[in-house]
C-alpha cells in the first residue's frame, strides 16, 4: 500500500471547471516525467554511468471523444512524445542501452504500451561541463 498523499485536481475551463489544478491527464504525463528522472537516474547509476542531469519534456496525444461520451470511441493515447536531454559524459550509444533499459522496467511505460499508445521517445546525450556536479532531475 502506497502512504497516503494529498493533491489537487481540476479540469480545463473548456470542459466546465475552474483550471485550478492539474488535470488526471497531466497527472499521469507526471507520473511518466517522474518515472524517467527518478528510475532513469538510479537505471544510470546501476549502469556505471556518469549522468549529471536529465531534463524531461513529455506530451500526449489524447483522444478525448470517448471521454465525452462518444459511442464507440475509448479515451486513451494515441501518441506520448518524451524528449529527454540527458547531461552526462558518456556516448549517446550509452544513452540509448539506458533508455531502452528505462523502457523495460518502467510501469507508466508498460501501461502505455498495453493500451496501445505509441510511445516517440528520444534521450540525447548533451556533453557536460567540467565542473558541473549531480543535480536533480527536471520534468515539464
Amino acid at each position: 500500500m502506497l502512504p497516503h498523499r494529498r493533491f489537487s485536481l481540476d479540469e480545463l475551463r473548456y470542459l466546465g471547471e475552474s483550471d485550478a489544478g492539474p488535470s488526471p491527464i497531466e497527472h499521469f504525463l507526471s507520473a511518466l516525467g517522474g518515472c524517467i528522472c527518478i528510475l532513469g537516474s538510479a537505471l544510470a547509476q546501476k549502469l556505471g554511468l556518469d549522468v549529471r542531469a536529465l531534463e524531461v519534456e513529455v506530451e500526449g496525444a489524447l483522444d478525448v471523444r470517448g471521454f465525452l461520451a462518444e459511442d464507440g470511441v475509448r479515451s486513451r493515447f494515441g501518441t506520448v512524445r518524451t524528449r529527454v536531454k540527458v547531461t552526462t559524459r558518456e556516448a549517446q550509444e550509452r544513452i540509448d542501452r539506458l533508455r531502452e533499459e528505462f523502457e523495460r522496467r518502467c510501469p507508466v511505460t508498460t501501461m502505455l504500451e498495453d493500451a496501445g499508445t505509441v510511445l516517440d521517445s528520444s534521450w540525447l546525450a548533451v556533453p557536460a561541463p567540467n565542473r558541473m556536479p549531480r543535480a536533480a532531475c527536471r520534468a515539464q
